[in-house]
């Protein structure tokens, strides 16, 4: 069966005109088995690829609601990149892992600049042949349709046979006689940049907006051919019928390819601090320690709790990983770890966070559980202005090689496609403005119906919402890994400079990359320059003995939401709960700042009347006890998952799953299969249908915006 080599999509940025999901869709229902994705200089796209192709054809979903990439019944991916510079291009394929690493080698090289493209697929000819036939299987395939590379080559690549290349007639034909004869073997790859024809003028105009033009001024040539558009097998092999070895090299390489995929666990380097000792054994000798100055003594609940944890960590792998994060809080003087980590007594013990999580019965399961594969999330604040040199010094002990932060994929949102369609269209920013001004106000049809021009900008700048335009800086994620960081994936300069990995978080995060958060805090340098000027106007703070939470005047103070200035509470909406609750304990305060999340609006006045007396019945018995803090209302994100497991009888993994679609940006399309194992489990267990549309409605209210406990 031929396979399609060289395709983009919406991750080759201001070319690529479709989403990967929206391309392997496509290639499933036209029946290909398999399918690559090349973009343009980049492999920005192979996470959103690998999972669009595990999800094909086959809806079985990991505990964490992420298909498994090239499950049974999927579509078979094929990695590789299309290097592009000036008018040559050389088409890159992994066929094992190694090569994918050479992959991400040579695109971190072509970042740093001074990147010659005929010189690196020179090296790597001379490597070894990246064709197949030609002695052992290569880890690489390259392939090209410029002459001078061939030449170069000396018969070691393929002579990239693309099915139209803008030649007409007799030019293309001796065009490729002319790559035939340099000795390469023909690859018949096909070439995929639109799933219509309109794809073409969304191409045009995404190269007017990388470069700054109109679309009048995108020249002809800077565009792929009008026939780049995915076709039934049938039809892409029409054009390939002359040259048949072309068509059976790309079905050897397509079937001889190993890698399917770079997502293999688990990645993180081995604690180096030991001094000999193994990782699992220095940890729980560091957590007792803690343990005994945290809490005094090491007696039960707190021993039982500490080895079900470590139990837990150990067998996970995880140990380097606290003792790694344990070192990088200890670079100043006060941090606050936050998130989920705050629910486990290990990050307290060892003093990543501070909130003890016995004392506020917090669930460790929400941090990590046995059924979790990936490592769990800790984040950790420093104060704004040493943020930055605790990253530089993490980077600085672990070598550039072998850390680097993570990317964000800033993309076009709906108000921005808007806006840069019609500047490419030569609209002026005045009239853009007062046009943006009437769509808000719902008069997009009357606009219109009386500009063709503006229909056109309306109609094409959809098309481009939600595709990435730059790389950006993850607001504090950092990756570090044992060996080289460019074996897994490329690492290359974000808009600012900053050396970032190619992939965002949840990339990283789905190829077993362990991305710890390193935020910046205003409030916590504040509260540091407040000690420091306690101090030097001799009124010491003995922070052993600090208990603001039975503060009298500090708990007043938030009761009457005079909180202007406090982190985290000082919103209008958050002051005026407050006001109209009346409490300012801390119990209540977590509360308000969980339930206070937009989507949460319809439980909050049910939530007032409760707090003040109004009598309630629990969801249902099975969740008694369960609610009991927050007045039978799902407040955090800790009660998806009890409620899933109390109610359906999930197991903790699968609740986990939910919690982490929660957050995902297509939450509505991965959440549909939960909702379905959600009803019937909790039918099976005698789940009145009126109490379980009630719940997975306060389950649904979490979407894209909500807060653990911890």
């Amino acid at each position: 069966m031929f396979t399609p080599l060289l395709t983009s999509s919406c991750y080759s940025f201001h070319y690529g005109t479709m989403f990967p999901r929206d391309l392997v869709r496509q290639a499933g229902r036209l029946g290909y088995p398999a399918l690559a994705l090349t973009d343009r200089n980049g492999v920005y796209g192979i996470p959103a690829f690998l999972e669009a192709c595990g999800q094909e054809g086959s809806r079985e979903e990991g505990p964490d609601g992420r298909a498994e990439p090239g499950a049974a019944g999927g579509m078979r991916p094929i990695l590789g990149t299309e290097l592009a510079e000036g008018s040559a291009r050389a088409l890159l394929i992994a066929r094992t892992r190694e090569g994918w690493s050479r992959i991400c080698r040579i695109l971190t090289a072509r970042s740093e600049g001074g990147f010659d493209l005929a010189e690196a697929v020179r090296a790597e000819a001379e490597t070894g042949p990246c064709v197949l036939g030609r002695g052992a299987p290569p880890d690489l395939f390259i392939a090209t349709d410029d002459l001078p590379l061939l030449e170069a080559a000396r018969g070691k690549v393929y002579a990239l046979l693309a099915p139209v290349s803008g030649r007409a007639g007799k030019g293309e034909r001796s065009f490729r006689r002319a790559l035939m004869a340099t000795g390469s073997p023909p690859l018949a790859t096909g070439e995929v940049r639109f799933l219509d024809s309109a794809g073409r003028e969304v191409q045009r105009l995404l190269a007017a907006i990388g470069s700054g033009r109109t679309k009048a001024e995108v020249r002809e040539d800077e565009l792929a051919p009008s026939g780049a558009i995915l076709a039934p097998p049938a039809g892409a092999l029409r054009p390939y019928e002359a040259v048949p070895e072309a068509v059976a090299a790309n079905e050897a390489l397509a079937e001889s390819v190993e890698l399917r995929s770079i997502f293999d666990g688990f990645i993180f380097p081995r604690y180096a601090g030991g001094g000999g000792r193994g990782s699992a054994a220095l940890l729980r000798s560091r957590v007792y320690e803690g343990v005994g100055k945290r809490y005094g003594s090491v007696e039960d609940p707190v021993r039982s709790r500490v080895e079900y944890e470590l139990g837990i960590i150990e067998s996970k792998g995880f140990s380097d990983y606290f003792l790694v994060v344990r070192d990088i809080v200890r670079k100043t003087s006060r941090t606050c770890g936050r998130g989920s980590a705050a629910a486990s007594v290990v990050s307290y013990a060892l003093g990543i966070t501070d909130v003890d999580p016995l004392a506020h019965g917090l669930y460790f399961e929400r941090f990590l559980n046995p059924g979790r594969k990936d490592p769990p999330d800790i984040d950790v604040d420093f104060a704004w202005d040493e943020r930055d040199a605790v990253l530089d010094s993490v980077i600085e002990d672990f070598g550039r090689e072998r850390a680097a932060r993570v990317a964000n994929h800033v993309c076009f949102q709906a108000r921005s496609a808007l806006r840069e369609t019609a500047r490419a269209y030569g609209m002026p920013d005045g009239e853009i403005g007062a046009v943006e001004r009437a769509l808000y106000l719902d008069r997009q049809r009357a606009l219109a119906e009386a500009d063709p021009v503006w229909r056109e900008i309306l109609d094409l700048a959809p098309r481009i919402a939600g595709f990435p335009r730059h790389l950006g800086v993850h607001s504090g994620g950092l990756i570090i890994v044992p060996g080289r960081l460019t074996d897994t994936v490329p690492v290359v300069p974000s808009g600012s400079g900053i050396r970032v990995t190619a992939w965002d978080k949840e990339g990283v995060e789905a190829a077993g990359l362990v991305k710890i958060d390193l935020l910046g805090n205003r409030s916590l340098a504040v509260v540091r320059d407040v000690l420091e000027n306690l101090r030097e106007n001799g009124i010491p703070l003995d922070e052993e003995r600090w208990d603001p939470l039975s503060d009298a005047d500090t708990v007043r103070l938030l009761a009457r939401g005079d909180t202007l200035g406090v982190f985290y509470v000082e919103s209008p909406a958050m002051r005026l709960l407050q006001k109209k609750t009346g409490r300012g304990d801390f119990e209540h305060l977590v509360i308000h700042s969980s339930i206070i999340r937009p989507a949460a609006n319809r439980y909050i006045d049910e939530y007032i009347d409760r707090l003040k007396g109004k009598p309630y019945e629990p969801l249902h018995p099975l969740l008694d006890g369960q609610l009991s803090e927050t007045y039978g209302i799902l407040c955090y994100q800790e009660d998806v998952s009890k409620a899933a497991v109390a109610l359906a009888g999930f197991t903790p993994a699968e609740a986990d799953g939910i919690r982490k679609v929660l957050s995902k940006k297509d939450v509505r399309t991965r959440l549909a299969a939960y909702r379905e194992q959600f009803e019937s489990g909790a039918r099976a267990r005698g789940v009145e249908e009126a109490t379980i549309a009630a719940v997975w409605g306060m389950i649904e209210s979490f979407a894209g915006y909500s807060f653990v406990k911890a």
